[in-house]
């Protein structure tokens, strides 16, 4: 996913601008799908991931704040049979210890 390739450019290059469009498409591709999708936990612990490294490297709070909230709607929207769910615990624990 394309907001997956802008973080890890990001990552790469330390491009804030790159950052931020992963942010603005992660938030249109969640508000475009509909609730029951499949790819919405996955969808939604992308842009959670991408707003946590905002957060560190803006140094904004609110932007961890977001990223936790969009780490709990994950884990809620993932069974927890299904092979994802531990892993979204665990990117929502991450979060929670950036707090």
């Amino acid at each position: 996913m394309i907001v997956d390739t802008l973080r890890t450019r990001f990552e790469r290059d330390g491009r804030g601008d790159d950052l931020r469009e992963a942010i603005i498409i992660g938030r249109r591709a969640v508000s475009a799908l509909p609730r029951n999708s499949r790819y919405r936990p996955g969808i939604l612990n992308n842009l959670a991931t991408a707003l946590e490294m905002q957060s560190r490297f803006e140094n904004r709070r609110a932007d961890l704040d977001e990223a936790v909230d969009l780490h709990r709607q994950a884990v809620a929207a993932t069974e927890d049979r299904h092979p994802d769910h531990p892993a979204f615990l665990w990117f929502l624990g991450g979060a929670l210890q950036e707090g």
